[in-house]
């Protein structure tokens, strides 16, 4: 019994020793393949054939640095051309105006007139002749004030007068605050459809944009450009562009 004892305890020393032995090879067999797998690891910056650099960041560390990713939403963004623009002498386009509105203030007072002298020729007040005579002066009137409107939408254009109290605005467009603006296509070029504003840059500040609305077309073709016209009011003149600039 004495003899087995230590041979048993022998035994389990050997037995943990080949067990350890084993346990260290089976590590150590395991060891280079985890290490292989690290390796394989993606890096988090790498680097487009364009030159771009791309950033990728796991949920854990986005939400570490608060930052948020979202789906694009679709977007249309319109189409642009580029146009050679000048400002137009707005001193031409009030003095059209103040015609019209002179001629329409003398047809109003010529139709009144004709009222007038109607009603008294009823009474037997007035002659016949001078009734005749205030029509043909009421008509007259009215004539010149269509040959003046007619006139300015042939050098302006057919929006101009459809602009809402554009009257009003000609100070400003005088003194600079605000701008008339063509714009010239070049040759062979056209818009398919109608522009919803404009970007305007000057020369002298090519980094300035100024935004500007959509009048119409113009009448007229620049010799030089030989493309669609377009006019534009630039309600702010930062730049203060005088005419032909």
């Amino acid at each position: 019994m004495k003899k087995i004892i230590p041979a048993l305890i022998i035994g389990l020393a050997v037995g943990a020793l080949g067990a350890w032995l084993w346990l260290e090879r089976h590590h150590d067999e395991h060891a280079p393949a985890e290490k292989k797998e690290e390796k394989k690891e993606e890096p988090r910056v790498t680097h487009a054939e364009n030159g771009d650099t791309i950033i990728k960041l796991d949920k854990e560390t986005l939400e570490h640095a608060g930052l948020k990713t979202t789906a694009l939403a679709a977007a249309e963004v319109a189409p642009e051309k580029k146009a050679f623009g000048r400002v137009l002498d707005a001193a031409q386009l009030a003095a059209m105006f103040s015609d019209i509105q002179s001629a329409e203030i003398t047809g109003i007072a010529s139709k009144q007139e004709l009222d007038r002298l109607k009603v008294l020729e009823k009474q037997n007040n007035t002659s016949l002749k001078a009734v005749q005579a205030a029509e043909a002066a009421a008509k007259r009137d009215e004539l010149q004030a269509g040959a003046l409107r007619v006139k300015l939408m042939a050098a302006w254009g057919k929006a101009i007068g459809e602009v809402p109290q554009l009257h009003e605005q000609l100070g400003g467009l005088v003194t600079l605050e605000s701008a008339l603006v063509r714009l010239d296509l070049p040759a062979g070029e056209s818009l398919a459809e109608q522009p919803v504003g404009a970007r305007l840059f000057s020369l002298a500040k090519p980094d300035d944009a100024m935004s500007a609305q959509f009048l119409g077309g113009l009448p007229s073709t620049d010799p030089q450009a030989q493309g669609q016209a377009l006019l534009f009011l630039a309600p702010a003149n930062p730049q203060h562009l005088a005419p032909g600039a």
